[in-house]
């Protein structure tokens, strides 16, 4: 879902000419967003792999790297010729890219305004708290600047220090808007246009659905029933449920999804065994997911989604 968010930012913001595509970061995201993005712009023919202060961990990381981002393009049906290489000058890398992703935990800024280009797109999703920041607050009073919500890119998104410091008063418009058409995104070929992704719970609602209907067409997964019961607390409204597999091996790395419109997450791996049982409890007493078992330790899996509208 991350990934496809920067992908969305740089299918309508980045010129359709585009063929460079700069990945920022190393970690677990790099991948997706890479993969996702190529497969929205069919355009793009080469990525590069950028570390900004450790170039050589890129190196290191480019062959999985590379092999990560084609099997994804793969499931998706996707056959690409791209050329993958590593940045051992980030300034360079920077100036050449028509896309740049970023996705790094960084607090003070990595890319500097003199180095991008004009006409480039930058998709940022490093920046998921107070304090961090990817991009030289001049950029974004320069750029045509986007989010998926307003308020949150303000209070924790990539918008947020530039804002405070008197640079960015406004997004130019939230990108639900201009996939609507109610906003206009790219004016020019000349614009740079950002797209400060902080990540929303409709993302995940819809990606749920995709999933639903394509487990639904491919008849796979298992259907339980939840049962609600006395949590033995007073909080309104709150919910606690049993959740009994009969279909699963083990259950682990089960964490609950913090967010008001979810009341919980559990990661779950259909096997051929019986006698599990898990146990979710409300969100305000806990955030992990305690898991019983008869025969098996804890252990990952499908995805429940538990929402209350």
């Amino acid at each position: 879902r991350t990934g496809a968010a920067a992908a969305v930012g740089a299918k309508y913001l980045a010129r359709p000419d585009s063929k460079r595509l700069l990945m920022v970061g190393c970690g677990a995201q790099s991948a997706y967003m890479t993969a996702a993005t190529l497969y929205a712009m069919p355009g793009l023919s080469h990525v590069t792999l950028a570390n900004p202060r450790t170039p050589g961990k890129a190196a290191v990381r480019l062959p999985a790297f590379a092999a990560r981002v084609s099997a994804l393009l793969d499931g998706c049906g996707i056959e690409r010729e791209v050329a993958f290489e590593s940045a051992w000058d980030f300034e360079s890398a920077v100036r050449s890219a028509d896309v740049i992703l970023t996705a790094t935990p960084s607090r003070e800024p990595l890319i500097k305004s003199d180095w991008v280009q004009t006409g480039t797109h930058l998709s940022c999703i490093g920046a998921d708290m107070s304090g961090k920041q990817e991009l030289e607050s001049a950029l974004l009073g320069s750029a045509r600047v986007f989010g998926d919500d307003a308020g949150q890119c303000f209070a924790v998104g990539e918008c947020e220090i530039p804002h405070r410091e008197g640079v960015l008063d406004a997004l130019t418009a939230e990108i639900g808007d201009v996939i609507l058409g109610r906003a206009q995104g790219r004016v020019s070929n000349e614009d740079i246009t950002v797209f400060d992704s902080t990540g929303i719970a409709l993302q995940d609602l819809a990606s749920g659905a995709v999933i639903l209907e394509r487990a639904r067409e491919l008849d796979v997964g298992l259907v339980t029933e939840l049962s609600s019961e006395s949590a033995g607390h007073s909080v309104p409204g709150a919910l606690t449920s049993r959740l009994v597999l009969s279909g699963l091996e083990r259950v682990e790395d089960c964490l609950l999804y913090r967010h008001p419109l979810a009341l919980g997450v559990l990661a779950l791996e259909p096997r051929a065994q019986r006698g599990c049982t898990a146990r979710r409890q409300p969100l305000h007493q806990r955030q992990s997911v305690g898991v019983r078992s008869q025969q098996h330790p804890v252990g990952v899996a499908g995805l429940f989604v538990f929402v209350r509208l």
